[in-house]
């Protein structure tokens, strides 16, 4: 409704383009806070706070290439900021990429948002060790927990869910997350959606 008004020239193209990029953000902040790198209490504390910008780059490291589309959200960002800070008006195709371009951005992370809005704990096989190997991510603290199937998680010291081998950790999830659900047809079947 409120892209068609603007389209229609019934209100001013700025205001969807605002709600577009706030939508997105909004989008990829969910993303960032399952996997415990945008814990809640950074979008409250000013000083915590995470830019678009900087959401994306962490985005980036984790989330699989062809799902953030930089250069969509990097050309949509400066037509957002001509329009809001400079008071140019966008063209209506820019307008309409920009909804395109979060439609497109909506429905590729959907499946990830899905399982990871009901899962944080994931398996792997271990090569040196006849347990599993478990990954725990603490959303509110901003830290996995890693250890053994059947070990005491609270014993052991977790990882900050922003540094190195965290990150690494976060890309295996979301890039396993993209294989079975490419590869495996039953696969949200199975896990009951």
């Amino acid at each position: 409704m409120l892209f068609r008004s603007a389209m229609d020239g019934a209100i001013p193209a700025h205001v969807p383009m605002g709600e577009i990029h706030r939508a997105i953000e909004c989008r990829l902040s969910e993303i960032l806070y399952f996997c415990g790198l945008f814990p809640e209490d950074r979008s409250v504390i000013p000083r915590r706070y995470l830019s678009f910008t900087k959401k994306v780059r962490f985005g980036e490291k984790i989330i699989p290439e062809s799902i953030i589309p930089r250069s969509l959200f990097t050309r949509m960002g400066k037509t957002r900021n001509m329009a809001e800070h400079q008071y140019q008006e966008p063209e209506r195709n820019d307008l309409k990429e920009s909804l395109e371009t979060m439609n497109l951005f909506f429905e590729a992370t959907q499946r990830y948002f899905d399982i990871l809005y009901y899962y944080s704990m994931f398996k792997y096989p271990s090569d040196t060790q006849a347990q599993h190997i478990v990954v725990q991510i603490l959303r509110d603290k901003g830290a996995l927990l890693v250890f053994g199937d059947g070990d005491n998680p609270t014993t052991l010291q977790g990882l900050r869910s922003d540094g190195e081998l965290a990150l690494t950790l976060l890309k295996k999830i979301m890039a396993d997350i993209e294989f079975y659900l490419d590869h495996d047809t039953g696969f949200m079947k199975k896990l009951g959606f």
